[in-house]
């Protein structure tokens, strides 16, 4: 659903799922960073109506990390599109925004977006190492 109060619930999950797949707890942080910065904007800045909406997150795992779907139906957006973040700038001179971006393309690979049947449609693979 498409509330802030959800994040607990979308940290739980994503840690059971870690847990039952071996996955080392740094890899299992950095997947829950990215979900959670995702999730956080798609709430914040997806929807123009105060209505319920779904939002839903697969996990899947392959052979070398966790393949991660997000699928909404807000506003058309590519985050594949945005500029790159500044992080080269102290706090004070940069823009808000762009780090959520930022994380997910430093801490995934494969990355890929579609538009379709009304819904945005984000995947990419969170590289893991096994405990």
């Amino acid at each position: 659903m498409n509330s802030l109060s959800h994040l607990g619930r979308l940290a739980e999950e994503v840690e059971r799922f870690c847990e039952s797949e071996g996955i080392a707890q740094n890899d299992a942080l950095q997947l829950n960073l990215v979900l959670e910065e995702l999730f956080t904007n798609i709430v914040s800045y997806g929807y123009d109506d105060e209505a319920a909406h779904e939002i839903i997150i697969t996990l899947e795992s392959e052979a070398d990390g966790i393949r991660a779907q997000v699928m909404d139906d807000a506003k058309a957006f590519n985050p594949l599109e945005v500029d790159a973040a500044d992080t080269t700038s102290s706090v004070e001179e940069r823009g808000i925004g762009g780090l959520g971006i930022h994380f997910l393309r430093s801490m995934t690979r494969d990355q890929n977006y579609q538009r379709k049947d009304g819904h945005n449609h984000l995947t990419f693979v969170k590289p893991v190492e096994t405990d």
